[in-house]
């Protein structure tokens, strides 16, 4: 159709193009970080089975986000309409999202000498794990995520704060 034409044009003509995971085959921590923005999880999700998993990835995010441990914003979505704003979003959160993906296994792998944690599920068993193991490490991060968190260098503008 000729809007899909309009469409495919401008994504081709951004700079910024996000070569990602299908939303349906997102195993990858990133793939689940870019799920969770670009399509509003807290939103679309119904049923039991689904808010299982949507539990999961909301808690790897959130882990994610505390052992990222630097200053990071993700801004409001953006219309739809306006393809390059929305491209360049699904750019910015892809590309933080691989940041704190190996951020995230790199601080993990520091403590248990294990391999990568690849999907949400794995990432939400290994935080109590941390938790009970290295006990001053865990309350560490913590207090450094909130420091962030409360001088306004951590910002989520796109998650509502009741989901």
């Amino acid at each position: 159709s000729q809007r899909a034409r309009v469409t495919s044009k401008s994504v081709l003509e951004s700079v910024r193009v996000v070569v990602a995971p299908a939303p349906a085959i997102s195993s990858t921590l990133a793939g689940s970080f870019l799920n969770w923005y670009t399509n509003s999880i807290w939103e679309t999700v119904k049923g039991k089975k689904e808010q299982n998993r949507r539990a999961d990835a909301k808690t790897a995010i959130n882990i994610m986000i505390v052992l990222y441990q630097q200053p990071c914003k993700i801004l409001e979505k953006p219309s739809l309409t306006n393809q390059n704003a929305y491209q360049s979003l699904k750019y910015d959160v892809w590309t933080l999202g691989t940041a704190m993906e190996k951020a995230a296994n790199d601080r993990l792998h520091t403590f248990d000498n294990k391999n990568a944690t690849p999907k949400a599920s794995s990432l939400r068993k290994c935080w109590p794990s941390l938790r009970s193991s290295h006990p001053d490490a865990y309350r560490a991060l913590g207090a450094q995520f909130l420091a962030l968190k409360r001088s306004g260098q951590i910002v989520d503008a796109c998650t509502p704060l009741k989901h």
